[in-house]
């Protein structure tokens, strides 16, 4: 079972490095590429130089995603993960045992923050329970997928945030879609800038508001930015 990974980024100069580095020990072998959307700073020069592939996409999220993934033809499988976030050890292994059974085409990790605190303890565990409940899990859980069921419903919408969610509620009408029980761990970063209280609660609602039909576009409205100082 061959893996390719791919990281969407946005000015993560940052963090990339390490995200590549950590990837690679998580996943290998695996084949890395950075969906680089057209970054103001260092990202794309920092993540060649850790030896991830890079392709530059300006636009929607959705859209860098599909060009990534598209350089990653002689793949079995596709891992996405975002910037800020680490796979745990092993997660290939994991992975790789998961699609094993053949009705399984894709899933997630389980979260956790990399800041201790009852209340990022508490969104962690909402997060979870959306993923178990709800089946919405989103790239900072390090979501999967088979290739070939990926080509099949068609690759990522174009859509600038939801595109992670969006397709593993399509990859249910393809087969078994599963939670594993490893766990990413994601930066507190948005939760310590906004309020971990006021950002789950936002979370919950968008989430809602999406599952309602509300258009990816009106979300991300909705969605402040936060990167690393």
């Amino acid at each position: 079972m061959r893996l390719g990974l791919v990281i969407p980024a946005l000015d993560e100069a940052p963090t990339i490095a390490a995200a590549v580095a950590s990837a690679r020990e998580a996943l290998a072998p695996v084949a890395i590429v950075v969906a680089d959307g057209d970054s103001a700073d260092e990202t794309a020069a920092a993540a060649e130089r850790a030896g991830a592939i890079v392709v530059v996409e300006a636009g929607p999220r959705g859209t860098a995603l599909n060009a990534a993934i598209a350089r990653l033809a002689g793949v079995d499988a596709i891992v996405i993960i975002h910037a800020d976030s680490r796979l745990p050890s092993g997660a290939g292994d994991e992975i790789r045992d998961a699609l094993a059974d053949k009705g399984v085409v894709g899933g997630a990790f389980r979260l956790r923050f990399d800041r201790p605190g009852r209340l990022l303890g508490v969104a962690a565990a909402g997060a979870n329970l959306r993923a178990r409940q709800l089946g919405v899990s989103y790239a900072d859980q390090g979501i999967f997928v088979r290739r070939s069921t990926l080509v099949a419903v068609g690759g990522f919408r174009p859509w600038p945030l939801w595109e992670d969610a969006d397709l593993l509620r399509r990859l249910r009408g393809e087969g078994r879609v599963v939670l594993l029980r490893g766990r990413t761990t994601t930066s507190a970063r948005r939760h310590e800038a906004d309020g971990v209280l006021r950002t789950g609660a936002r979370v919950w609602w968008l989430t809602l508001r999406f599952r309602l039909g509300a258009s990816p576009e009106e979300l991300a409205r909705s969605w402040r930015t936060v990167r690393e100082p």
